[in-house]
């Protein structure tokens, strides 16, 4: 009885949706399909923390009043009243946001009120005219370890709406040290999950989803597909691709950005092809020659003496040397931790807010340790 119970509730879990469904909450059509909606699942949980979000923008225009809580909650009661719809309340106000994974049903105010809400603590650090390219930014993103890293901090910073994520794995127990993941999320697609996170953030994000290995037959696909992306995060493991994601973004004149967590540390590697398409892949430190001419076949321990090439870091961690001698013979996966996972996520955020900005005076490259930083 238990095992035909538990394989009824695993075969109707929810592995598919990325997204939430929005709700126009003044729109006719929407209330009445709401309301079939409600009728229907009753298991639905409604979350309305509507009136706190107006309180906080009536906040935002108003900060002479912080200080004073009771003539801040007057004013806001006397402005809030005008808002309210014929009900009395704010039920027909605003955007009603479905998670369908969640089984909850939020009210959130309209997108640039929201946007403003999210990014509000940003002023002055970034202005809204900066705030606004931020946001409009296309990035790409492929590899969602490091990569989840950079797709989590780019969002909660309000950049990127429209983030193009690669992977074609999906979560196991042995990512869970470095990624925003729980239990319940093993067996779960990489880019799902990552696309969960962004849209329980901003419901108005859209994210695109690329939920398949990057090969030479894709990748002109993923870089320009029906909008040529703006900036390209290579955080992935597959050599003999990192190479051709160059050649192609070299050509169309894309930025690439190279993020590798190296033990307690975090390289970056910023390769302008916008403003140089003839300069050299990685640094220079392969010849293109050999880069052609990569093997097919190789094992795993190869490959990765193939990778610190490219990723070029002179005084290796003596534990991550260690590790890569054992690859295939005492551990089986490449060491990866947390802390440099996010380090790597908030250097390629710097990275990229500085390139839509207008930065064009970028180092090459930055090798951040924690272990020197302390030392």
């Amino acid at each position: 009885m238990l095992e035909q119970l538990i394989q009824e509730k695993h075969s109707v879990s929810d592995t598919d949706s990325t997204k939430p469904q929005l709700f126009e909450a003044d729109a006719v059509s929407s209330q009445k399909a709401l309301e079939e909606m409600l009728v229907k699942d009753k298991t639905i949980e409604v979350v309305d923390h509507y009136e706190d979000m107006l309180r906080e923008l009536f906040t935002l225009d108003h900060p002479q009043l912080k200080a004073n809580k009771v003539k801040l909650q007057q004013e806001f009661e006397s402005w809030a009243q005008r808002q309210r719809d014929n009900k009395g309340g704010f039920t027909r106000s605003g955007i009603w946001a479905y998670y369908p994974w969640r089984q909850q049903l939020v009210h959130v105010v309209p997108e640039d009120a929201y946007y403003r809400l999210r990014t509000a603590r940003n002023h002055l650090l970034v202005n809204q005219d900066e705030q606004r390219i931020l946001r409009d930014i296309r990035v790409g993103i492929i590899g969602l370890s490091v990569g989840q890293a950079s797709a989590m901090t780019l969002t909660i910073s309000g950049v990127s709406k429209q983030l193009k994520l690669a992977d074609p794995d999906i979560i196991e127990a042995t990512n869970l040290n470095r990624i925003h993941a729980g239990i319940a999320d093993i067996g779960l697609r990489k880019t799902v999950k990552v696309s969960r996170l962004i849209t329980e953030l901003d419901p108005f994000a859209n994210p695109e989803l690329f939920s398949e290995a990057i090969t030479e037959g894709n990748i002109d696909n993923f870089l320009l597909g029906d909008n040529k992306l703006d900036i390209v995060i290579d955080a992935f493991d597959d050599v003999r691709m990192k190479t051709q994601l160059r050649k192609v973004a070299r050509k169309q004149r894309i930025p690439v950005i190279m993020a590798t967590d190296v033990a307690d540390g975090a390289v970056i590697e910023i390769d302008r092809y916008d403003l140089n398409p003839d300069m050299k892949m990685f640094g220079g430190r392969i010849d293109e020659r050999e880069l052609d001419n990569l093997p097919t076949e190789a094992d795993i321990k190869d490959m990765a003496q193939i990778a610190m090439k490219m990723i070029g870091v002179q005084n290796p961690p003596e534990r991550m040397m260690a590790s890569i001698r054992t690859l295939g013979t005492e551990i089986a996966g490449y060491p990866q931790l947390a802390l440099a996972s996010f380090l790597g996520g908030a250097l390629t955020t710097y990275v990229i807010k500085q390139i839509a900005l207008g930065n064009d005076t970028l180092p090459p490259r930055v090798e951040v340790s924690l272990s020197d930083l302390f030392h």
